[in-house]
């Protein structure tokens, strides 16, 4: 598997393209990067196609639109999967809302982010924040934390439970009456759901890249699909 951290990136798409794939399907990690890592694939002459992620710096933004070698992106309604995580905790019963968000910054979870405050302050919800990496150890510290502060809350909503920061979560509310929804799912989906925390989970982690599969595909076939 290829390493997951952003400054890695651009030596995995030269590798990639040593290596002499037809296109390549990233899930960027640093927005600002987009369209630095297209310009390695038009150096190449092979297109790049986006999972999971939208680009959120307009320069990037712009000149990958303009590119023929951009295939395009792939991301799900992430500001309305935010707000009906709140109307399910608010449907449980839940009054007081954590929020173990993510820096700013990362185009999908910004969008969740975004959805989630804004259904809070429609329905004047109260709310508290914190904010995390993506560890297990991190998450269930700064939770606990959050929790210690503010001893009302009763529900909580994960933004990004990636690279298994949902499970330490999930362990650390075990035994709580505290109820949990998350993006991302954790690695006993169907236990975390039998043990009564966690209520939703929202996650396009198979349809999203089959969509963008497909897009890349035709792309390399000289089959665009139309905008």
């Amino acid at each position: 598997a290829l390493p997951i951290y952003a400054e890695n990136q651009t030596t995995d798409y030269e590798n990639l393209i040593a290596a002499g794939v037809d296109g390549i399907m990233c899930t960027t990690l640093v927005d600002t990067s987009t369209d630095e890592l297209l310009k390695i694939c038009e150096d190449a002459g092979i297109p790049m196609q986006l999972m999971f992620r939208n680009i959120i710096d307009e320069e990037a933004y712009n000149y990958c639109m303009s590119s023929d070698q951009f295939a395009g992106y792939v991301v799900e309604d992430e500001e309305s999967a935010g707000a009906k995580m709140v109307d399910k905790l608010l449907d449980e019963g839940c009054e007081a809302i954590g929020l173990v968000f993510r820096e700013a910054g990362n185009g999908v979870i910004d969008r969740r982010q975004a959805g989630v405050l804004a259904r809070l302050e429609e329905l004047d919800v109260p709310y508290y924040t914190t904010t995390i990496t993506n560890t297990a150890t991190d998450a269930s510290d700064a939770t606990a934390q959050l929790v210690a502060a503010y001893p009302d809350i009763d529900g909580i909503i994960m933004s990004s439970g990636s690279n298994g920061s949902i499970d330490g979560l999930i362990t650390y509310l075990d035994g709580t009456d505290i109820k949990l929804t998350s993006f991302d799912t954790p690695a006993d989906l169907s236990g975390s759901f039998e043990a009564g925390n966690l209520v939703m989970v929202v996650s396009g982690t198979q349809i999203d890249p089959l969509y963008a599969l497909i897009n890349l595909y035709n792309k390399i076939q000289g089959q665009p699909f139309s905008d």
